[in-house]
């Protein structure tokens, strides 16, 4: 996790960011993890986009309710937070673009879940992280001087979990039973979802998926 840490604190560095002039109180609390890590697809790279190096993969961000951030090998007496005037991730990236599942036109839909803001995290006065919150449970995180994406996620419940596989079930791309523990099965089959909503031959069809509120929303299974 130290080498998390340590990449998180220079990646602002490198990126010009414009940004309110007032701190504001947390956007969002709770604790997230990082499911999976792409390439930019826009920064010069030998490496497949797809096949970003998976070191961090499983570790914890612990947004706090005080404004603070919590992390292995992390230490900071004073976080200020700082709504990002500009965007300092590519929205456009087609690596990025299972975040962007639209809300369905159902009347049993929640709406649009977007939240689409970026802030900058200071600590002790110095810049340490931008995060773009896509929603209330999924984060990108600009990293490695922005050339990789962390995509960080609010763990889904059993129960969650289990609704979610029985709607995959019924539309026939999850072909068993429910278990309630999000596997390499159940992302594939929300990976072929994914393709399928996109209607984009040229999409990626990730092997781990954002699961976004709008994605849950469209399945029928947001809380």
């Amino acid at each position: 996790m130290k080498n998390l840490v340590i990449a998180l604190s220079v990646v602002i560095g490198a990126v010009s960011t414009v940004f309110s002039a007032d701190t504001i109180d947390a956007p969002f609390t709770g604790t997230f993890e990082v499911v999976t890590i792409r390439n930019a697809s826009d920064v010069a790279s030998q490496a497949n986009p797809m096949m970003a190096k998976n070191d961090v993969i499983g570790q914890e961000i612990i947004f706090t309710e005080d404004g603070g951030l919590q992390m292995q090998g992390l230490g900071c007496d004073h976080w200020e937070i700082l709504l990002s005037l500009v965007e300092v991730v590519n929205l456009k990236d087609p690596m990025l673009s299972d975040i962007h599942v639209a809300p369905t036109d159902s009347p049993l839909s929640a709406g649009d879940q977007r939240i689409g803001k970026t802030f900058h995290y200071q600590c002790e006065g110095e810049e340490f992280m931008s995060v773009h919150q896509v929603d209330e449970r999924v984060l990108v995180i600009p990293w490695k001087n922005s050339s990789q994406y962390l995509i960080a996620e609010k763990p889904l419940s059993e129960k969650q979990v289990n609704r979610l596989q029985a709607q995959l079930k019924d539309m026939k791309f999850h072909h068993s039973e429910p278990t309630g523990i999000l596997d390499d099965d159940t992302m594939q089959s929300i990976s072929a979802w994914m393709q399928y909503r996109l209607k984009d031959s040229d999409a990626y069809r990730f092997k781990r998926t954002a699961i976004t509120e709008n994605l849950l929303d469209t399945l029928g299974v947001l809380d």
